[in-house]
């Protein structure tokens, strides 16, 4: 709803910014939410597409009722 043309993000190890000695647990989480008014609006409101968007997308996410969405995550726990 934001881009025109989304893509998805390259997922960047954190061995990329930092020196690690040992990755102890790699887990990929991929959960479906379903989002109602107003959590829309304050999940949108954290974001930094918020004060990029154009006001025409900004207001077509601040009036949403319901939104679908997948999100997915990648968790790295680091040790010694």
């Amino acid at each position: 709803m934001i881009r025109d043309n989304p893509h998805q993000h390259i997922i960047k190890s954190v061995e990329e910014k930092f020196t690690l000695l040992q990755i102890q647990k790699v887990r990929q989480l991929q959960i479906q939410l379903s989002l109602t008014s107003p959590t829309i609006q304050d999940l949108f409101l954290m974001t930094p597409y918020y004060r990029k968007a154009p006001k025409e997308k900004q207001d077509r996410i601040m009036n949403l009722e319901r939104c679908e969405l997948n999100a997915e995550f990648v968790i790295e726990v680091v040790g010694k």
